[in-house]
């Protein structure tokens, strides 16, 4: 079984609500069919940063994210996790800037 490391934007498509934009709504749909019919086929971890992530904002959609990763195996806080996290989100967020030309 493959192992994959799972950030915050993965959750909110699962547990957030269907957003109006078409290409959110997209990347909303392609997780969820991709929750539903191959998510078993891994390890799916999370690390203590996207827990953290995962609790702020608005306080329903919070709760609805904590929910789905009480499922999900948390990886040791050790350097070299907090390390790819870090460097997932600062990929996101570098991409996101780009996207909205930043």
């Amino acid at each position: 079984m493959d192992t994959l490391y799972s950030e915050k934007t993965i959750i909110g498509h699962f547990a957030g609500r269907l957003r109006s934009d078409p290409i959110i709504l997209s990347r909303q749909q392609l997780t969820r069919d991709w929750r539903k019919n191959r998510a078993a086929q891994y390890h799916i971890y999370i690390s203590q940063l996207v827990v953290d992530e995962c609790s702020t904002g608005d306080g329903s959609a919070a709760q609805k994210r904590l929910a789905f990763v009480t499922n999900l195996e948390m990886l040791d806080g050790t350097t070299a996790t907090d390390s790819l996290a870090n460097a997932t989100l600062r990929k996101h967020i570098e991409g996101v800037c780009r996207d909205s030309g930043f």
